[in-house]
């Protein structure tokens, strides 16, 4: 998924990564680009690995966590099994509602960091 608008955070925005150990780390940055250099020292100085598509990871955290108007949906592989998956869910959250259920899968599949690295791996 990508930001609409990459510049600017009304609040500032958060990644959080851990090393081999289980360690957890987090790096704050008010742009998609102070964000994605602030990770990239963070990791460097704590010894874990940087991917070659560390904004990608970033952006799609980033994405996972705010509103769905935020961001956008690419034309890629990833964000198009992606899109079809929250279609998915929010129709059976929608059905389980009209039965008085509650299942917030859609909102559970937003917050898949699993799901979130697939589909950057999926749109490389």
């Amino acid at each position: 998924m990508r930001l609409r608008n990459k510049n600017e955070a009304t609040v500032p925005w958060e990644y959080t990564f851990s090393d081999n150990s289980g360690n957890v780390y987090s790096s704050k940055g008010v742009t998609l680009r102070t964000l994605v250099s602030n990770v990239r020292k963070d990791m460097s100085a704590n010894g874990v690995s940087i991917p070659p598509n560390l904004q990608d990871y970033v952006e799609d955290y980033i994405c996972q966590k705010l509103p769905p108007k935020m961001c956008f949906y690419e034309n890629k592989s990833g964000d198009q099994i992606s899109k079809y998956i929250h279609i998915f869910a929010g129709g059976i959250d929608a059905a389980a509602a009209s039965i008085g259920v509650k299942t917030n899968l859609e909102h559970r599949a937003r917050r898949c960091r699993g799901c979130g690295n697939r589909r950057v791996l999926l749109n490389t």
